[in-house]
């Protein structure tokens, strides 16, 4: 199966109340091999949270875009399952969230608290369906 950039978001007209500093924080404590890095998106002005993540022994791309879009790249979704059920768990219960890909913008809800399974189908469906 090919690697599309996952995507988890905050739907339109919404957004998540996880702020740069907790997301670096929490990724930090998730990943200490990480590198995590800020940066500012150069067309919408948007801050961001960056990190090479070491996930079974490949160094994988993710990027935390304030107000909420999670952007997860370079690998698979079972590869990056545990990656967003652990992230998601971070936002408040109740909170919004909706799953894309680059190749499909079918925006899918994700359920919440679903498990790291739930969340590889859903991906792979996105994917599958594009």
């Amino acid at each position: 199966m090919a690697s599309d950039t996952l995507f988890a978001v905050a739907p339109e007209g919404t957004t998540w109340p996880l702020d740069l500093d907790t997301v670096e924080a929490e990724f930090r404590r998730r990943f200490p091999d990480a590198v995590v890095w800020r940066g500012r998106t150069l067309v919408s002005g948007r801050n961001y949270i960056s990190a090479g993540v070491p996930i079974e022994g490949m160094l994988l791309n993710a990027n935390y875009f304030e107000n909420g879009n999670l952007a997860l790249s370079d690998g698979t979704p079972e590869l990056w399952a545990d990656t967003f059920a652990w992230f998601l768990s971070l936002l408040p219960a109740g909170t919004p969230a909706v799953a894309f890909t680059d190749q499909n913008q079918n925006f899918t809800p994700i359920p919440e608290g679903a498990a790291p399974t739930q969340i590889q189908l859903i991906y792979e469906r996105l994917i599958a369906e594009a």
